[in-house]
């Protein structure tokens, strides 16, 4: 089968999530099993510094775009097997000649630009392909662009991932009249449900596309509830017949990517991966400057964002730090109340030397700690799968989290254990203060015991790959291209 993914982001060259780690994690397997995959991404001024070399194809396309007129250039580069399309748009605006992904006030206009370059440029390289993975906001109206121009290709099937609600592209009209969106069935797929005249790209393409899946079983259910749906509940319980939670996997070169791994661990050894484990606690006791006598280790690799209560985390460290623990945090975004708090936290616990507060983005030291911590901590108000917990079963290393999302469908606790998903870590239902120290004093009170060493056997056993995960998505593809 051929897929083609039309996508904001990619590890590992253009990520700020784990939408990124989605699709090059499925597109890397969809390729061990023999099929072909196409991404088409903006070419985002930094992604050819990580990219095998690149060629930059004969085919171009031009059109214009409100009042712009635009050249689409696109470079080629095969990374791991899978053939990557880098889109260069050239205009006035300048639309992805910038230092980051998104943030910008014309993200709306800049997305929709690069779907429809994209579109164009699948015809000019002569390309038809029978489906198309869309992601998010940015890529969700390719139907409805699609639909609306008259073109030499046989319509695809569209498949949309959800990878978080919370973003939907929200835009006034000229938007949309600049990509060409003037009919009243695209206005119609379009326009909000409660607020006239505004419009909402991701609405659009939930109702446009063919199959919409998102990122693990338990979010799907409660993005049919008003409490999580942000307003588009009642789109997904109309379409829950095309409807599918598919839980995501890990890449393996993606966890190996900074620290050396044997293959002990990586047949998931037990004795080896605690070895690894007190190799690389010693490696970042001396580098951080940490008390050798803190313990345990809990960790917080996260966004500092409301959906990942940065306020729970910090009552997670401050209990962790009265125990004698040490505490972590690689925290990302954040505004200045947030980033505040937990300088305040090491200011107050420095004479200890068992607390480091790290902002800003440090794969390496986060995947070093996932491998040395005795914990994890991840409260999130919502989450849609999560990776924090991921990687943290990856090394034994025993999550704490909040039963939400995909959170609730990989950790396991005494109360919700089965057979099949054996206790593998601490789980709990309160989103409050009272809820975190009572599930953080609980994990701390079984350091070391049976009960602790049981839970790391078990993280040994999560299957933490893409191979189910993918088997789940390549039965979308054949139901809706009708293979």
């Amino acid at each position: 089968m051929h897929i083609t993914h039309f996508t904001p982001e990619c590890a590992p060259f253009a990520k700020v999530g784990g939408l990124a780690d989605v699709v090059i994690g499925l597109s890397k397997e969809l390729v061990r099993q023999s099929h072909s995959v196409d991404i088409f991404i903006p070419f985002y001024p930094f992604a050819k510094h990580h990219l095998p070399p690149l060629i930059k194809m004969e085919e171009n396309v031009q059109f214009q775009f409100g009042c712009e007129k635009v050249t689409a250039n696109v470079h080629k580069s095969i990374y791991e097997g899978i053939h990557i399309y880098l889109v260069d748009l050239d205009s006035q605006s300048n639309f992805f000649q910038r230092d980051r992904i998104y943030g910008f006030d014309d993200d709306v206009r800049r997305f929709l630009c690069f779907v429809k370059a994209s579109l164009d440029l699948l015809a000019a390289l002569k390309k038809n392909p029978p489906i198309i993975h869309l992601h998010d906001w940015p890529t969700a109206v390719t139907p409805i662009l699609f639909d609306e121009v008259k073109r030499a290709l046989k319509r695809p099937a569209f498949l949309l991932t959800v990878h978080n609600l919370s973003y939907q592209g929200i835009t006034p009209y000229d938007a949309l009249e600049d990509a060409g969106l003037f009919s009243q069935i695209a206005c119609k797929y379009l326009e909000d449900l409660y607020i006239p005249y505004r419009f909402n790209l991701l609405l659009g393409g939930l109702k446009a596309c063919d199959h919409i899946t998102t990122v693990s079983p338990t979010y799907a259910k409660e993005i049919e509830t008003v409490e999580l749906g942000r307003g588009l509940h009642e789109i997904f319980l109309k379409r829950q017949k095309e409807f599918t939670g598919i839980l995501n996997g890990l890449d393996p070169l993606e966890i190996e990517r900074y620290i050396e791994i044997s293959t002990e661990v990586k047949a998931r050894n037990l004795e080896k991966i605690l070895e690894l484990k007190s190799q690389m606690k010693q490696k970042l006791t001396t580098e951080l400057g940490l008390n050798p006598k803190g313990s345990p280790w809990l960790i917080s690799v996260t966004r500092l964002v409301e959906q990942k209560a940065p306020h729970l985390i910090y009552e997670a460290a401050k209990h962790v730090l009265s125990k004698g623990g040490v505490f972590i945090l690689v925290g990302l975004d954040g505004d200045h109340h947030v980033r505040k708090l937990f300088t305040e936290l090491e200011e107050t616990w420095q004479h200890t030397n068992r607390v480091r507060i790290v902002f800003g983005f440090n794969p390496k030291l986060a995947e070093q700690l996932f491998s040395a911590a005795d914990f994890c901590i991840v409260p999130s108000y919502f989450e849609p799968c999560g990776l924090t917990q991921l990687y943290s079963l990856y090394f034994a290393t025993i999550p704490i989290v909040r039963k939400t999302g995909g959170l609730n469908d990989t950790v396991f606790d005494l109360a919700d254990a089965t057979p099949k998903n054996p206790i593998n870590g601490y789980t709990f239902l309160d989103a409050d203060i009272e809820g975190v120290n009572w599930i953080v004093g609980r994990a701390l009170a079984e350091f070391l015991t049976p009960s602790y060493r049981e839970r790391q056997k078990n993280a040994c056993k999560v299957d933490i790959s893409w191979t189910n995960s993918t088997k789940a998505y390549l039965e979308v593809y054949k139901k809706i291209t009708s293979f």
